[in-house]
C-alpha cells in the first residue's frame, strides 16, 4: 500500500516523526491486523508491503493514519499528517529475490 501526506507535506524529513510512524506500523502489527514485509518511509509518503492478518486494507490505513496522527500531533502542533481519505486500489507486486 502507498500512501501520502496532506498536500504531500514532508512530515517524514524529520527522523523524529519517521520514528513515530514505525513505531504506529508496529503497534498495527502487534495488534495482529497484519504482518509487515517491508516498508519504505519517504519525506512525504509511505511504501508498506504486509499482509493482511484480520481486518479490510480501509480498516488497517484508518487505524495506522488515526494513531500515527494523534502522536505527530503531540504535544503542540495541531496539523493534519494525512488527507481525510484513503481509497484502497488492487495492486500487484512482483519479487526476484526470495523473502
Amino acid at each position: 500500500m502507498t500512501t501520502a501526506t496532506l498536500d504531500r507535506e514532508p512530515f517524514f524529513a524529520d527522523a523524529a516523526n519517521v520514528a513515530i510512524l514505525v513505531d504506529c506500523l508496529r503497534f498495527v502489527e502487534r495488534r495482529g491486523i497484519s504482518h509487515s514485509l517491508a516498508w519504505v518511509v519517504m519525506p512525504d509518503h509511505l511504501h508498506w508491503l504486509m499482509e493482511l492478518r484480520s481486518e479490510t486494507s480501509a480498516e488497517c490505513m484508518a487505524l495506522l493514519k488515526s494513531r500515527s496522527s494523534r502522536l505527530l500531533n503531540r504535544p503542540i502542533r495541531s496539523v493534519r499528517a494525512w488527507p481525510a481519505r484513503w481509497v484502497s486500489t488492487r495492486t500487484h507486486a512482483w519479487c526476484r529475490w526470495p523473502l
